[in-house]
């Protein structure tokens, strides 16, 4: 009876530190989560809590790319009016100097019920992303989402997201989203937003090329200074 009760603890401790080190290690992954909630569906307050230290403006760019690819495939549905205003969103913001006005104004034309975001904590029903790193030209995305979601609650709190992000954004960052944006709306009308395999291949890929392109950019424009 000792041996085994010796055993038992041994297991358990054994346990607690594997339970321990993982938990340390993904939150050492975990760069910032982003939640809204909102009482009605159309008033949400913002939190944003960063895990590490300052977040570069890069984090933005990509927590907005990988929630809008996630919440696609988690609606599922290719002919929901939701879906059609995610991509009707990305084409034109992708085609928009992004500012937070901006952001506001095309969303606004697109969505009936534009969010209304409070300074306010408020109470209900909440949505949260968590981005991590996964290595230096990828990222991954886990969300907390209610199983009985308000009407557009998964579109309004990811234009509550790109406010946030282009606060938070500079003028070379916010051309990175803005071509990331116009890459994934542009990859969507020949990949389903129901696929897994899309939700992974059309998000990483928006955002890559993204990076490269204002990359190239930067170097041409360089170049070019420097031959005058």
């Amino acid at each position: 009876m000792q041996v085994f009760f010796g055993i038992l603890l041994l297991l358990i401790v054994v346990a607690a530190a594997f339970y321990w080190a993982t938990a340390r290690l993904l939150n050492a992954r975990s760069i910032m989560a982003f939640t809204t909630t909102t009482p009605d569906g159309k008033v949400f307050s913002v939190k944003t809590d960063k895990h590490r230290g300052e977040v570069d403006q890069i984090e933005w760019v990509w927590l907005c790319i990988l929630y809008a690819s996630k919440v696609l495939y988690v609606i599922g549905d290719e002919n929901s009016s939701e879906t059609a205003d995610f991509k009707s969103c990305m084409n034109r913001l992708g085609n928009t100097e992004l500012s937070e006005h901006r952001v506001r104004i095309v969303c606004g034309v697109i969505c009936s019920d534009l969010p209304e975001i409070s300074d306010h904590e408020l109470h209900g029903k909440s949505v949260k992303a968590v981005l991590s790193y996964l290595n230096d030209d990828s990222r991954s995305v886990q969300t907390s989402l209610p199983l009985q979601p308000y009407r557009n609650q998964y579109l309004n709190t990811w234009i509550c997201l790109l406010v946030s992000a282009v606060k938070n954004l500079d003028s070379m960052h916010r051309k990175i989203l803005r071509s990331a944006l116009l890459n994934m709306a542009v990859a969507y009308r020949s990949h389903s937003t129901c696929s897994m395999d899309s939700m992974v291949s059309v998000s990483f890929q928006a955002v890559r090329t993204a990076i490269a392109e204002c990359a190239k950019a930067g170097a041409d424009s360089k170049q070019q200074a420097d031959e005058e």
